[in-house]
């Protein structure tokens, strides 16, 4: 229905056909699971989630930035399922870009110690739940980290002694790991 469609022509406007993002400061949604992209909705919605106004990146004449929370708050729970639904059966892309490979190995380390538990097969598996981090544009995953860090995005319980306990170089270097993560479920590069 043309109700669906507008639905899902919204979300493409910012996160790109079939969810894959092309710009930097948008996650790729397309292929995370059913359960975590109507959990997140539903936290953007409940403003539990920092809302910054951000550009439409496509068709973006004459409208002003807008937040994920006000995109949410329009939303409602059937809606959400729907998106959620249509997102988590496209294909999920990494973006394909440079990494520091030194840093990249470190990482690599530090996921596995402080990270796999939740974030299954390096950061690839969106049956985990958790989110896809593998693969993610590096400013986006800066941001995240940015404001996992800050305090002013909270995740599970568990994860907060984990985040808190990153030093700076840490989070850099488990960046470039997600970053070298290009879908290819752990094998490195």
């Amino acid at each position: 229905s043309d109700g669906v469609e507008s639905l899902i022509r919204d979300c493409v406007n910012c996160h790109g056909s079939q969810g894959v993002s092309a710009d930097q400061a948008y996650p790729t949604i397309g292929g995370m699971s059913t359960f975590y992209l109507d959990d997140q909705l539903r936290t953007y919605r409940a403003g539990g989630r920092p809302c910054e106004p951000v550009k439409y990146r496509l068709n973006n004449a004459g409208r002003k930035p807008v937040s994920m929370c006000e995109v949410a708050q329009k939303l409602s729970d059937a809606d959400i399922a729907i998106v959620a639904g249509y997102f988590s059966k496209q294909v999920f892309v990494p973006a394909k870009q440079p990494f520091d490979p030194k840093l990249a190995k470190m990482g690599r380390m530090l996921h596995a110690e402080r990270c796999g538990r939740c974030h299954s097969e390096g950061g690839n598996l969106a049956d985990d739940d958790a989110g896809i981090l593998a693969g993610q544009w590096k400013p986006y995953l800066e941001e995240v980290f940015r404001e996992f860090r800050a305090g002013v995005r909270r995740g599970p319980e568990k994860m907060k002694p984990q985040i808190d306990g990153l030093t700076d170089a840490e989070a850099r270097a488990l960046i470039e790991y997600y970053l070298s993560e290009q879908g290819d479920n752990g094998s490195g590069q």
